[in-house]
This record gives C-alpha cells, structure tokens and sequence, in this order.
C-alpha cells in the first residue's frame, strides 16, 4: 500500500493521465471499499484523490464531445470547400480543353455546309441534319417528298451525310424499292439503279391483265404486242392475225374454203 500513496498523489496533478490509469487498471474499483478507508493516514488521501479524479474525468467527457463536434464542422466545412473548389476547377480544365472544331468553329455551334448541317462537339464537327430545295431542316433519318420521289436525310457506312432514295410517290402513295402499281393501261415499277430509284414502265395492262414488255396477248381477231419505241415510250402494236383459232404473223397469207 506505501506504493499506492505516491502513485496516487502523482495522478492528482495529472488528473486526464489518472482517469485513464484508474480505468484501465480497475483500481477504482478498490478506492471506495472499507478496508481502505479505514487504514489510518490513507483515508485521507485515498478518498479525496478519487473524488477529483472522478470530476475531473466528468468534464473531460464533456469536453471531449464538444471538442469531437467541433472538429466534425470543421472536417466538414472544409471538405465542402475542397470539394467545390475541385468542381470549378474541373469545370475550369474542361473548358480549356476543349478544342475549336476544323474551320475555327467553337464548341456547341451549328454549322451549315451546302445542304448538310453539323453540330461541333469536342473539336469534331458532327452529323446533325439536312436542309430541303425550300430551305427546311430536316433531322437526321427524317424523309421528306420532292419530285414524286421520297428521300431520307441519311447517313452512309462512313458515317458522312447523304439524301437516300426511299421510294417512289404516286398520287401521294408511297411505292418502295421494286414496289409495282398499275393505271388502266400500264403497270409501273420503282426501280433501285445504283444508289437511286427511278419509276419506269413495266408492261402493259388489258382486262386487268398486266403484260410484260415483249409480250404478245390477244385482242379480238388480232395479236398485240407490249413494247418500247426508240424514244422509250411505251406502246402496243399488232403482230398478228387470228383466224379460226390460228394465228397468222402480219405478212403470212392462208386460204379459205373454195366453192364452185
């Protein structure tokens, strides 16, 4: 016990130093029983060293807390700071790197070259639509009707702008590629050539019947045939003559029954 007194004494000057020895040591718990109190001089300097020791440590609590509060708003506060000061300046690096697009052009501007229309974006000018004979803009895949054709504001496998052939437009019906119609005299194809369509005549029609070009078809005692003449126009003509279920070509010559 002559070791406790001084190591008791001592902790009272260093009081945050002794609420952790007492706590961590349990010697605490051997302060406050009787056989201690009762022996003679350390009665006196056990019981009030305790006592300060334990109030001591009650306001260490509270200041500890407020002290932890305290440092959590500043952590806090300057984390806030940090991290706007980090977004500005990211925002600020952004804006400088971003690269003017080929012509001087700055970022986010529309740019009209002939009937093709871009948008520059990071330094690349982008497909972004078409302009009509009549000055509409179209939108990229958006078709429109000009010269009884329809046509699409496109893009190729290169990714380059372009108006693509849809189909063909007759009396406001829309005719896709190798689509056929007909009127009361002609039939008619939209006919894919290379990259463009074109609507040309495929035959001829008699009694809802459609007749391909060179093809002859019969029409009362006669044979017609459906062609092409040298302009391109396309007509019938008579090719032969029909006679008791015979045909005769024009030029051929039969004989009929004599009598005498």
């Amino acid at each position: 016990m002559a070791l406790w007194g001084p190591n008791l004494l001592i902790c009272c000057g260093n009081k945050i130093w002794l609420s952790k020895f007492l706590l961590r040591t349990g010697i605490h718990r051997f302060l406050t029983t009787k056989p201690l109190l009762d022996r003679g001089r350390f009665k006196l300097r056990f019981k009030p060293c305790f006592q300060l020791v334990m109030e001591s440590q009650a306001k260490d609590k509270h200041l500890w807390k407020f002290f932890k509060m305290t440092l959590l708003i500043v952590v806090a506060a300057v984390a806030v700071c940090l991290l706007d000061s980090s977004r500005a300046d990211q925002s600020s690096w952004r804006l400088t790197k971003r690269k003017l697009c080929p012509g001087g052009y700055t970022d986010g501007m529309e740019v009209t070259k002939g009937r093709y229309v871009y948008h520059c974006t990071n330094g690349k000018l982008r497909p972004k639509g078409c302009i009509t004979q009549d000055g509409k803009q179209l939108s990229l895949w958006e078709t429109f009707a000009v010269s009884g054709y329809q046509l699409m504001c496109a893009l190729d496998k290169n990714n380059i702008l372009y108006f693509k052939y849809v189909g063909c437009v007759v009396n406001g019906t829309v005719y896709y590629s190798r689509d056929t119609w007909a009127d009361r005299s002609f039939w008619y194809i939209c006919k894919p050539i290379g990259e463009t369509l074109v609507m040309e005549v495929g035959g001829c029609v008699y009694h809802d019947q459609r007749y391909q070009l060179g093809e002859e078809f019969p029409k009362g005692d006669f044979f017609f045939q459906c062609y092409r003449k040298a302009n391109g126009a396309t007509a019938i003509r008579p090719v032969a003559c029909l006679h008791k279920g015979q045909r005769y070509s024009i030029g051929d010559t039969f004989e009929e029954d004599k009598f005498w």
